[in-house]
């Protein structure tokens, strides 16, 4: 996978160290009332701790053995939930009240590119099993127009952008739901779009 130039904190810091990914989050949590803050790549923890000072229940997976470790090192007694597996997977495992507005921040990421259409499609399951209401938020996707937003490119040439999700949006039935993205090269300088219920 390549990366594109920025000040990557190495996972030190939230949303690697953009402050606007921070605000627009925090906005979110308020608009929709979210309760809980599922996360998928973990790093070393920060974006799992900035969140778990503003929601009542936060969860992260991380599929890497070593990132996981430390991350759990980093959380341990803070009361964040800390898994070790593929996200795909794990997240069908996670348990919610019903009628929930969960805010999940999809950022896993392997070798073989994102599983985020995956992610997408178990996400649909908890949809269909809890009847929660989801808040998608996806980090370094290409953002349209802002080339100096980094993304996510892979070994087969293909890239993480809205081409490669709305499939899997139209499947959840997500087609004609707001999206909105950064648009500033703060940070590690990544792109990220959030996807919110029409009002």
């Amino acid at each position: 996978m390549i990366s594109t130039p920025g000040s990557d904190t190495g996972g030190m810091l939230p949303f690697e160290g953009s402050a606007e990914i921070c605000k627009i989050v925090a906005d979110l949590f308020l608009k929709w009332e979210v309760t809980t803050f599922v996360e998928t790549g973990t790093q070393r923890g920060a974006t799992a701790s900035w969140a778990n000072c503003r929601v009542h229940r936060v969860v992260t997976i991380e599929s890497d053995k070593d990132r996981f470790l430390e991350s759990f090192e980093n959380l341990k007694n803070s009361g964040v939930i800390v898994y070790l597996g593929p996200s795909e997977e794990l997240l069908e495992l996670i348990h919610f009240k019903n009628e929930e507005t969960i805010l999940f921040f999809l950022d896993a990421h392997s070798m073989q590119g994102t599983p985020i259409v995956a992610e997408l499609r178990a996400i649909g399951h908890l949809i269909k099993k809890f009847s929660i209401t989801p808040i998608l938020c996806i980090h370094d996707i290409e953002v349209p127009g802002k080339p100096e937003l980094g993304f996510d490119h892979y070994e087969d040439g293909t890239v993480l952008n809205l081409d490669r999700i709305k499939p899997a949006l139209s499947e959840l039935g997500m087609d004609d739901w707001n999206i909105g993205f950064n648009s500033i090269p703060d940070g590690a300088a990544r792109g990220f779009c959030y996807i919110t219920p029409k009002p």
